[in-house]
């Protein structure tokens, strides 16, 4: 699986990487380092008729070109399986017809999950993120396939995805059982020939498992969280994590920071405490916990009572809620009931 890679290089690394300048959608494409699904990224494609190479910038996602309404897929198609992707529907035209592509990345991340690792998930697993790249620095690519898409407008949309294979037997599997199909400067260019490797050939001839070395760097949890978009190539990547924004906190700094926690208690304490001048200052912080407490309990009950009072109800019926008309109507017809029982039973005695 390939869920998350890293985007960060300019327009003329990719440039150099495509081996061509001609770009499609340019405006779209916005340099990070948490690329995921939905987000609009370069990749390469080639024309078959006249062989020009195009970097047409895409959306993270593979709508089918039959699809009536994106909302009604199953689920977000980012990658595809390189073993069934000339079975399914949803893979099996763009292969038929094509529309094979080359997705530019610096590398990607995936998560190793065991019981040594020191990091827990959003879903509570213990996981621990590594960005995988090649040992040389350069850009890593990966086949893909691309589909149009035409909206309601018929304005068309183009969406690509990322080809997986098993990782067995290669340098990644220790971290995951797949990992994306990596291609070197050769095979780019075959897997960008749709007229010389066709169809399943192309799939028989190119899917298939990296089994060059890869450089593994452990990151930090906070790969789950909000990540810096706006970096220098050169700058160091596990350095770039470690910035988080200062507008948001994230879980494991708010468990690894209470001194940070207590501070901000301290320092939003007096304006609570403006309007009390005479409470002791070393208890300040207990009685104004007091006494917002109280303040809440009394409003609340203030507000129940308003609401289930016959004279507040009756003054508007139509605005009073269900569950205090039926109270109103239970007490309204509990004498009645109960005088009718009296009559019956007195009756009955007598």
């Amino acid at each position: 699986m390939c869920g998350r890679y890293r985007n960060g290089s300019d327009a003329e690394t990719i440039e150099a990487a495509a081996g061509t300048t001609q770009w499609r959608d340019r405006e779209n494409f916005r340099a990070g380092y948490n690329a995921s699904p939905t987000t609009n990224n370069p990749v390469v494609t080639k024309d078959a008729a006249s062989g020009a190479k195009t970097i047409h910038v895409m959306r993270w996602g593979l709508i089918p070109s039959w699809a009536k309404d994106p909302k009604t897929l199953p689920t977000i198609m980012f990658n595809a399986r390189g073993e069934t992707i000339v079975d399914r529907p949803a893979f099996r035209g763009p292969v038929k017809a094509g529309k094979r592509c080359v997705v530019i990345t610096d590398g990607f991340y995936e998560w190793y999950r065991g019981k040594d690792s020191k990091y827990t998930s959003p879903t509570g697993e213990t996981s621990q993120p590594y960005h995988v790249s090649l040992p040389d620095g350069g850009l890593m690519k990966m086949a893909g396939l691309y589909d149009v898409w035409k909206n309601t407008e018929g304005n068309e949309v183009f969406t690509y995805t990322i080809i997986t294979i098993a990782s067995r037997g290669t340098k990644l599997s220790w971290l995951h059982d797949r990992m994306p199909v990596i291609l070197n400067d050769e095979s780019q260019e075959q897997w960008l020939d749709v007229e010389a490797y066709k169809g399943k050939t192309a799939v028989d001839e190119f899917v298939k498992p990296y089994m060059t070395e890869l450089e593994f760097i452990k990151m930090t949890s906070n790969l789950h969280g909000p990540l810096p978009e706006s970096a220098s190539r050169g700058q160091d990547i596990l350095s770039a994590f470690l910035r988080t924004s200062p507008s948001k906190k994230t879980k494991r700094e708010h468990v690894e920071s209470p001194q940070k926690d207590k501070q901000n208690e301290a320092e939003t304490t007096p304006s609570v405490m403006d309007s009390s001048k005479d409470v002791d200052v070393e208890n300040s912080k207990d009685v104004s916990k007091a006494q917002i407490r109280k303040t809440t309990e009394t409003d609340r009950e203030a507000k129940v009572e308003m609401r289930s009072t016959p004279e507040t109800a009756s003054k508007d019926w139509k605005t009073t809620s269900l569950p205090v008309k039926r109270r109103l109507s239970a007490a309204d017809t509990q004498p009645k009931r109960q005088m009718r029982m009296d009559q019956f039973f007195g009756k009955r005695t007598n």
